[in-house]
Formats: structure tokens, C-alpha cells, sequence
């Protein structure tokens, strides 16, 4: 996956070719893609990136870079989750509300991924 668009024939499985970080880059906008598309069927829902912490992932998708202890992105989680008010379907980047990718905001693209994840059952 690219930053401007979504190869829809190759998406999910990886069916024609596979790259790990493309794989994790389209997860991570498929959770923010969903969090709108339950908020607009009236469930309560929102997107939160916690920050890079020192996981085991960033370690082998990324050698030698540093990142957050993860107690820290937990801390990010639970500020969020108990807040007072949320602004339903928002994205939030380490428990403030952030502006999520062009892709992420784009109305068509969330619209074709919700078809795509029905196609599953």
C-alpha cells in the first residue's frame, strides 16, 4: 500500500504480493476506516495510536530504533478509554484528537473497506 492509495485487488491477504509494513500500515488504517464506519451505524467507538513504544514488533520491523516504554502507550489507552466525554469516530494520537490520514478521511474508501470486510461473513 502506498500513502495514496489502496491496491483493492491485493488488500487483505496480500493475495499478489506480501510486505510487512504495508500489511501493518493497512491494518492500522483499516481500524481507523472501521471506528468511522461504526460511529456512523450509532456505535460508540473511537481510534487511538498510543504513541511508538519499544515492542517487540518495532524491534524486528524496525532494528535499533528506540520508541516509548509500552507501559507508556498503555497509560495513552487508559487516559482514553476514561475520559469523560469522546468525540464518537475520532481518531486520537496518544489520547489527544488528531487528524487521521487523507486515505482515513476519505468517505469512498471507508464506504469500499466496510464492503470489503463484509465480503468475509
Amino acid at each position: 500500500m502506498s500513502t495514496t492509495a489502496i491496491d483493492w485487488d491485493n488488500t487483505i491477504q496480500g493475495e499478489r504480493r506480501y510486505d510487512g509494513y504495508a500489511a501493518y500500515s493497512l491494518s492500522k488504517l483499516g481500524v481507523v476506516l472501521m471506528t468511522r464506519g461504526f460511529a456512523e451505524r450509532g456505535v460508540e467507538a473511537v481510534s487511538l495510536h498510543p504513541g511508538v513504544c519499544a515492542t517487540k514488533l518495532l524491534a524486528a520491523g524496525f532494528p535499533g530504533s528506540l520508541g516509548a516504554p509500552p507501559l507508556l502507550g498503555g497509560e495513552n489507552e487508559v487516559r482514553l478509554a476514561t475520559q469523560e466525554t469522546v468525540e464518537n469516530g475520532a481518531y486520537y494520537d496518544q489520547a489527544v484528537p488528531a487528524r487521521p490520514s487523507r486515505l482515513a478521511r476519505d468517505p469512498e474508501i471507508g464506504r469500499r473497506w466496510c464492503q470489503l470486510l463484509q465480503s468475509f461473513g
